[in-house]
């Protein structure tokens, strides 16, 4: 099958990888506000802060997955024509 070359003038691929990069650095800055929660304070309080920091991170995550589906998503039918 010969390659075939898509013209895609509508797509934003900077901005899609700007979104990327922004929802990554979400995502580590929650990784790190967890770690920082997990201290010497073993109380309930603190470890219900923690818990909810875990929350935090794990929809930090699903964000910059769905960022980068949708950078990379794009760039295979600017690439790939699919």
């Amino acid at each position: 099958m010969p390659y075939i070359h898509c013209n895609m003038q509508d797509i934003d691929f900077d901005k899609l990888l700007s979104d990327y990069r922004q929802a990554i650095d979400s995502w580590v800055s929650a990784i790190e506000a967890e770690e920082g929660l997990a201290n010497d304070d073993h109380s309930m309080v603190e470890m219900e802060k923690w818990d909810a920091a875990g929350f935090t991170v794990h929809d930090a995550e699903a964000a910059a997955k769905k960022a980068r589906d949708r950078y990379k998503s794009a760039l295979r039918k600017k690439n790939y024509g699919f």
